[in-house]
């Protein structure tokens, strides 16, 4: 599928005919920007046939381009058809942290007054992206909005 720009997707929106006995899964892979290259996004399981059923995914997920697979689709005595496709495009996802910044523990130089530097880390995501505010003491650091900062202890 061939959203025709890129699109951050929150929600897919699936109706299925399933005539097999046994659950089929559908994969659900979007591409960065080449059709040869795609990643998987979600693995789906549609329970209810010609029924619209919506699929929340696991991480919001920003393409154009869009792949559903069946899995062992047999043919046309025992096979899944997909009827429709909606994508859901996500307007506003309140921000969540993807990587907390990771505890360090120094050790004392041979100079008590000598610095070490470090390095905190801290990821977020969300719709719109979020930006980063380190501080100190409760005091916004001047000038640091990375989602890095490296500091002098």
């Amino acid at each position: 599928y061939d959203l025709q720009e890129v699109k951050t997707v929150r929600f897919i929106e699936l109706k299925t005919v399933d005539n097999t006995s046994a659950p089929r899964e559908l994969r659900l892979e979007s591409s960065g920007g080449t059709c040869d290259e795609y990643t998987l996004v979600a693995s789906l399981f549609p329970v209810q046939s010609a029924a619209w059923q919506r699929f929340v995914l696991d991480n919001i997920t920003r393409s154009r381009l869009w792949k559903l697979s069946v899995i062992e689709n047999f043919g046309n005595s025992e096979a899944i058809t997909i009827s429709g496709v909606r994508f859901v495009q996500a307007k506003e996802i309140s921000p969540y942290i993807i990587d907390n910044p990771k505890s360090a523990i120094l050790s004392p130089g041979p100079d008590p007054n000598s610095q070490q530097q470090v390095e905190l880390c801290c990821k977020a995501s969300g719709l719109p992206q979020p930006t980063y505010q380190w501080l100190k003491n409760g005091v916004p650091l001047q000038g640091e909005t990375s989602h890095v900062i490296n500091v002098c202890i």
